[in-house]
């Protein structure tokens, strides 16, 4: 009876979980997609390239939508069973709500390890192309559209203006071209009445044929004689051809060794390797300041024999008095007239030189800084979201057993909230550790942290078949008042 009782429970949740885990992957894409959606469209790219980037981006995702998907099918399937009075039938012949949890509890420790896994394996890697990817899709320049009226800058150097072209695209009339390839504005401008264009044999370039125009070319003006001459050229032309690059409007690949480094695309072995090497840079650089400003500090006696009775007094206008004995003096005027501005000067660049080297030290301690915590992050987040996918089991299961709701409606709705309050707590916590107020681990735990009482709470509500906010005191802390009262 019990193996059956845990075949049936995985099997009904099963369906569900991977129903729903592909719904909100597939609101995830898209939600992506809107995001990025000006850096796509116009650029003349493949449905290969896209679908590769989409795939890759729905990996990486797969961790972000796992404790969704167990989270809505645990409510459907508990709720299901409630409405249709099958946990009453359980528990009516002496099996527990804990005991019919238990495929559910096997079954998410199963989903978190295998997120945990993608985490630190696959969705790195995963990241990597899809971010090398969405880095070149917003690097290409849109594809090349002539529109009439408007003037086209796609063209390095080159402005180009149509008055109107034909339905095929291949003729264009009342052309006007500036030439920026001098760098001097522009001096060389190019009219047409009309004009064909074709691409070359290898697609390489654009040639434009242009017909019955005039080309105007500014010179250099001449200062000889101390008079500026403005020469201008004049060329009509019945036919002129003009070839455009078309490479700079290709697809350029990054290499994937350029992200590589980034905390996202990092594994646990990977991740602690950079935090302890971040540490020892971190060491090396703070002893590479002592040996760089020791030189700078330099003690000499100002009177050998007296020594002991020299003391140094940093007086409130930050001069320095020397005082021997019971008398006050100012260094200065312990020092020759002849080398008194000499030695200020060496001490005011003496000040300088430390301040300078310290504070490129502080910033490059507060980068590094920086660095450490966004590694902690994502070493942190690989085990917190993990663990999310087993803890939204114990809200998610207890809630369908109290609301009595099962199919598509309740369960998604209290999903939706659920899990949007989840992904507020975590952006939350990740503010909060990389502005330094909390550490990395609670700063990732955090939602976890916050989501574990309602968890508890809700699991001891269907434990004693309460409701929702009903709490309901065990009966013997009333038999030992009744006996109190006797």
């Amino acid at each position: 009876m019990l193996n059956r009782l845990d075949a049936m429970m995985l099997r009904s949740i099963l369906a569900p979980f991977i129903a729903t885990f592909f719904v909100t992957l597939f609101a995830l894409i898209m939600q992506f997609l809107w995001t990025y959606i000006d850096d796509l469209l116009g650029k003349g790219l493949s449905a290969i390239y896209i679908v590769e980037m989409l795939f890759y981006m729905s990996i990486a995702l797969v961790v972000t939508a796992f404790p969704m998907a167990m989270l809505i099918a645990s409510i459907m399937v508990m709720g299901n069973m409630s409405e249709k009075y099958e946990l009453a039938a359980f528990k009516s012949s002496g099996i527990s709500l804990t005991r019919v949890m238990m495929p559910l509890m096997f079954f998410g420790i199963c989903v978190g390890i295998i997120s945990f896994i993608s985490a630190n394996y696959i969705i790195p890697v995963a990241n990597l192309k899809a971010k090398s990817r969405l880095f070149d899709i917003r690097k290409k320049k849109p594809a090349l559209s002539l529109a009439p009226g408007v003037f086209n800058n796609d063209f390095q150097n080159f402005a180009i203006r149509i008055g109107d072209k034909s339905d095929d695209d291949k003729e264009i009339y009342d052309v006007l071209i500036y030439d920026h390839t001098s760098r001097r504005g522009n001096d060389v401008q190019t009219l047409a009445e009309k004009g064909e264009m074709s691409m070359t044999n290898n697609d390489r370039f654009l040639k434009m044929t242009l017909f019955n125009g005039s080309q105007y070319r500014d010179m250099q003006p001449s200062t000889r004689n101390k008079i500026n001459n403005y020469a201008h050229i004049r060329t009509n032309f019945g036919s002129m051809e003009k070839a455009f690059d078309l490479s700079e409007f290709e697809m350029e690949e990054t290499r994937e060794e350029a992200f590589e480094n980034n905390q996202n695309m990092l594994s646990l072995r990977q991740l602690t390797h950079a935090i302890d090497s971040m540490y020892l840079s971190k060491g090396k650089k703070g002893s590479r300041l002592a040996r760089n400003v020791m030189p700078y500090y330099s003690f000499r006696k100002v009177y050998p024999g007296k020594s002991s009775d020299t003391i140094l007094v940093f007086t409130d206008d930050k001069s320095i008095q020397v005082k021997l004995g019971g008398d006050e003096r100012n260094i200065l005027d312990l020092m020759p007239s002849k080398g008194r501005l000499q030695t200020v000067q060496r001490a005011s660049t003496s000040v300088k030189n430390i301040k300078g080297y310290t504070r490129s030290a502080v910033r490059t301690a507060e980068q590094t800084n920086e660095l450490i915590v966004l590694h902690k992050v994502a070493y942190w987040k690989k085990f917190s979201q993990a663990f999310a996918c087993f803890l939204f089991l114990f809200i998610g299961a207890p809630l369908g057993a109290i609301i009595r709701k099962g199919g598509f409606g309740w369960p998604i709705l209290l999903g939706i909230v659920f899990f949007v309050s989840f992904i507020v707590m975590t952006i939350i916590g990740d503010k909060l550790a990389q502005a330094g107020t909390v550490s990395p681990f609670i700063g990732m735990w955090l939602p976890c942290f916050v989501f574990m009482p309602i968890g508890l709470y809700l699991t001891y509500q269907a434990l004693n078949d309460n409701r929702l906010f009903e709490i309901r005191l065990p009966s013997f802390i009333f038999k030992k008042s009744k006996t109190k009262a006797v």
